[in-house]
């Protein structure tokens, strides 16, 4: 071995070392020797390094897993030999400072097996047993090989290749016939040996029964022997765990249901008469954990087996039925459990039942009586625990509600269950709580809240009208809403409240005489005006909600409110040292909307509310010239930094007061649109601005998206000037998010803005081409995949242009451009990695097809299609990323089918002639990419089959003359 490469395994060693060592890695691996040094090296023992252990082996790993099967019949029983030595000289070792090496090595053995078993190294679990007798050392490297090989052939979470899968099937079904007993001969002679001297070998033992029992014989496992030991150890401190586990392997068993449920009850049986179960309240929490999990896979056992029998209308299906109820003790007491983790256990055998439940088409007394007792359950393991930090979340907390979570989609099985008790029986505790809740327990008032707020997702279409099928659910949302609740010292109640208020809006449509009472309550110190700062901030955007979902019902309220929340209008800026900082400028932008909405919901007459809505906006514009003129003349960049970043502000303060507003009509009934092209006029000047273009043109743009909904028609006049300065030496990212506005413009006011659009459109192609072709670094990700933005953000401008029938917009643009263009939208049919943009381009190129197929409208273009269009729909299958098992990968081929559609009937006369010529150059496993297809025709091209028809006989036709050729 090279020593000095050898010396970059010392973690103090430097760099150059490191990869000294690499190298000579790379250089053993691909050696024609260098496994069998490595591993003379290893079994030797030369080197008592772990480092250095683990590397040979790592090599050795290499060659078994790329090179051994290769190998001559000589070199492998070498290696065989030199292993089985290896686990010979561990005799008299210990293996408890080698734990990642032996399992490495254990491994290696597993792939061997892998690679010989049966066929080259039929003795090899002979060899195996073989080495029992040298030592507790052996013994336990034979149970490690035993997990490992386990792993490869049966764990489900390993994904296997069809021919793994048979070649484990056959290991499998070999060591059944040959050897299987033997090892479970040589799990009971090691338990009997280890089960007072050596617990922890005993433990590793009883995993391996427990891996193994899932696919041979249950006969060896499941008998009086093997049961009676493990019982044994069920009373045995440090076995009982892995007993435990043991057992529920064993019931977890594919069995058929017959047996399985007679195996079930004959070991609950002697459990329970060995005071095993149910275990005692002060009894350790690991041992009560896995027992829970005992009984929720026996539990989720039973359910299994059930169903089938009651598939096959098996009479035996009433005694699986009747073992699973005298087990339903067992599981309320696990679920019961103060123990989250304990409680968590038994989940899936409490969501199993009431599936059962589901099942039955009434609810029995019986059953009643369970349900009620597992919603009682739910309930009470929904509160928060006393020891619960709010002020600051650690992983206990985060624990706990992920468990939350869970106990949710319980509590949601049973409320589908049965709708009418669960609500009687939240209606009963709400009333019970919230009648005295600054005495009750916060973790009381809480959980009563939570389970109102539940039932909104839970109860089927709950609404409050008279013919409502839950008319519980109006009670219900009365008590909550003049309760008070939003006055508990618990930010946690608070915020519930309103959650619920909004949840259940539609309440407020049939009792009306109590919005104002709902409204109010957002408005003082315990909502808006709260201490704590996120209670604040989701009561804003709650409130805005609460306005817009209910703003026809504000009118008696609406000017009360609006003078209520005046002082959180005002706004805080670089200039005033933030006055009052009470209000985030998020929560803010939340007001202002609201603030709208409500002088909509005031009913006044137009010039009143224009009024209104000016005394609003009015402010935010003085105050952004104020800036825009201290910007133009600050030199501090610090300064110049939050005068920028309080201007995006103002603009967006903007933007979101015109959400009040969903269409032009809305803001014309208003009469507000004179206010808002004023504040357009005033927020346009900063695009003069030199600094923080990007900050500042990324506010002004989504101005621009909102006005293009609400103004309209009026917000033309503006349209040239924005856009030419929002062009004007704009960078790259400036001009992808540029294109998502002017493909709004298009798509918006179509004709009346095509001749600009005809000015503008190659400008911006140009520009867009220029950052495309400039250079960039191949290693940088960042760079490539902002340039695959622009792409898209390109073939999505194309392709607006093109569907809002601006077609004649491309075709002003010149022959040499116009071509330019449209071998852009062939290059990303092919080329373009990505099928959602493939399936873009080809619809372009049909549509244009459509428009210009008939040779007049636009010369050449009939040649283009033979040249560019037609190969495109056979070459762009033939790419590696066009994966035909991803859905929209297949989008974008029938998106292909469309286009040849499209073509042939235009050029039906000599589309024939020319699709013979293509396939004559087309390759072959091109052509075959669409005959691949003709058995499925009717199921992936039904709606152009005629078409794809033609194609494929040609295809035919071309892969036969291939064929003759060949």
């Amino acid at each position: 071995m090279d020593e000095a490469a050898l010396r970059g395994l010392d973690p103090t060693s430097g760099s150059q070392a490191k990869q000294d060592l690499l190298t000579y890695f790379e250089q053993l691996k691909t050696s024609s020797n260098g496994w069998l040094l490595c591993a003379q090296t290893f079994v030797r023992n030369v080197y008592s390094d772990q480092y250095v252990q683990f590397f040979l082996v790592q090599v050795i790993e290499h060659h078994i897993r790329n090179r051994h099967s290769c190998c001559h019949q000589v070199e492998q029983v070498k290696l065989r030999q030199l292993m089985l030595t290896w686990i010979e000289n561990q005799a008299s070792v210990s293996l408890k400072q080698k734990g990642v090496v032996v399992r490495k090595v254990s491994q290696l053995f597993a792939l061997l097996l892998l690679a010989d078993y049966p066929e080259n190294w039929p003795t090899f679990f002979a060899d195996l047993l073989h080495s029992l007798h040298l030592g507790i050392s052996c013994i336990e490297l034979y149970l490690r090989i035993l997990l490992a090989i386990d792993e490869e052939i049966t764990d489900r979470d390993v994904v296997h290749t069809p021919a793994e899968m048979a070649r484990n099937v056959l290991i499998k079904d070999t060591m059944r016939e040959q050897c299987v007993p033997q090892l479970v001969d040589s799990w009971l002679q090691i338990l009997e040996m280890t089960e007072e001297t050596n617990h922890e070998l005993a433990c590793l033992c009883l995993d391996v029964v427990g891996k193994y029992v899932s696919w041979i014989d249950i006969n060896l496992v499941a008998n009086d022997k093997v049961v009676g030991m493990l019982l044994r150890y069920l009373t045995v401190e440090n076995l009982r765990e892995s007993a435990t586990d043991c057992l529920h392997d064993i019931v977890s068993k594919g069995m058929d249901p017959i047996p399985k449920t007679k195996l079930i009850e004959s070991l609950v049986k002697l459990l329970q008469d060995s005071k095993i179960l149910p275990p005692a309240e002060d009894e350790d929490v690991d041992f009560v954990a896995k027992l829970a999990n005992f009984v929720n896979g026996m539990g989720m056992a039973l359910v299994s087996s059930w169903n089938k029998l009651v598939k096959a209308d098996d009479p035996a299906a009433d005694e699986t039925l009747a073992a699973l109820k005298s087990k339903l003790p067992l599981m309320f007491r696990f679920l019961g459990d103060e123990d989250d983790d304990i409680s968590q256990s038994v989940f899936g055998f409490a969501h199993s039942y009431v599936a059962i439940l589901k099942s039955h088409a009434a609810i029995s007394e019986e059953h009643c009586h369970i349900f009620c007792g597992l919603l009682s359950l739910v309930i009470r393991k929904l509160r928060y625990d006393e020891s619960y930090n709010f002020e600051s979340e650690g992983e206990d907390e985060v624990m706990f509600l992920n468990y939350r979570k869970q106990l949710k989609v319980l509590f949601e099985n049973l409320v589908q269950l049965n709708p009418h008790r669960c609500l009687t029986t939240v209606h009963d505790l709400v009333v019970r709580v919230l009648s005295n809740f600054q005495q009750c327990p916060f973790s009381d008032v809480e959980v009563a809240l939570r389970l109102v707020y539940l039932l909104g997702e839970t109860v089927p279409a709950p609404h409050f009208g008279a013919d409502s099928k839950f008319p519980e659910m109006k009670a219900l949302v009365s008590t909550v809403v003049t309760s008070q609740a939003f006055c508990h010292a618990h930010r946690e109640v608070v915020l519930l409240y309103y959650e619920i208020l909004v949840r259940y809006e539609k309440f407020f449509n049939h009792e009306p005489q109590l919005l104002p009472v709902a409204v109010a309550s957002f408005l003082d110190e315990h909502g808006l005006r709260n201490p704590h700062s996120h209670v604040r901030s989701r009561c804003t955007y709650l409130f805005t909600r609460f306005v817009k979902l209910l703003r026809a019902h504000l009118h008696p309220v609406a000017h009360e409110v609006l003078k209520r929340i005046q002082d959180l209008l005002v706004l805080s800026s670089p200039d005033n040292g933030y006055p009052h900082g009470l209000i985030s400028i998020d929560d803010q932008m939340f007001l202002y909307e609201a603030a709208a909405v409500l002088i909509m919901s005031t009913g006044l007459p137009q010039d009143k509310q224009l009024a209104m809505m000016k005394s609003l906006m009015t402010p935010v514009l003085e105050r952004f010239e104020s800036s825009l003129a201290m910007l133009r003349t600050v030199q501090s960049d610090a300064i110049q930094q939050q005068l920028a970043e309080f201007i995006h502000n103002l603009i967006a303060l903007g933007s979101r007061t015109s959400k009040a507003f969903s269409t032009h009509q809305t803001m014309q009934l208003c009469g507000c649109t004179e206010c808002f092209t004023e504040a357009l006029s005033v927020f346009l000047k900063v695009l003069n601005v030199p600094v923080h273009r990007e900050l500042l043109h990324s506010a002004v743009r989504q101005f621009l998206h909102r006005m293009i909904v609400c103004l309209g028609e009026d917000l033309l006049p503006f349209i040239p000037v924005a856009v030419s300065h929002l062009l004007k030496d704009c960078g790259q990212r400036d001009l992808q998010e540029f294109i998502p506005l002017f493909n709004q413009l298009i798509a918006k006011f179509k004709a009346a803005i095509q001749p600009f659009v005809s000015q503008i459109f190659m400008p911006v192609v140009q520009s867009i081409f220029s950052f495309l072709g400039s250079e960039i670094d191949k290693c940088d990700l960042f760079a490539e995949k902002e340039r695959q933005s622009l792409q898209k953000s390109y073939f999505s401008f194309v392709n607006v242009l093109i569907m809002n029938s601006f077609s004649q917009v491309i075709a002003d643009q010149g022959l040499e451009n116009t071509h330019q263009i449209l071998t852009t939208l062939v290059q990303g049919a092919v080329d373009f990695p990505d099928p959602p943009t493939q399936k873009t381009c080809f619809a372009c190129l049909r549509r244009l097809v459509e428009v210009w197929g008939d040779g007049q409208t636009l010369a050449g273009f009939d040649n283009f299609i033979y040249d560019g269009i037609v190969p495109a729909c056979f070459l762009a299958p033939m790419k590696s990323t066009f994966d035909l098992r991803d859905a929209q990968t297949v989008i974008a081929l029938g998106e292909t089918g469309q286009t040849m559609k499209e073509v042939l009937s235009k050029r039906v006369s000599d589309m024939n002639r020319r699709l013979i010529c293509v396939s004559c150059i087309c390759p072959l496993r091109v052509l075959n990419v669409y005959t691949f297809f003709k058995p499925n025709i009717s199921h992936h091209f039904n709606c152009h089959k005629t078409a794809f028809m033609n194609i494929f006989n040609i295809c035919s036709i071309a892969i036969r003359r291939h064929s003759r050729l060949s």
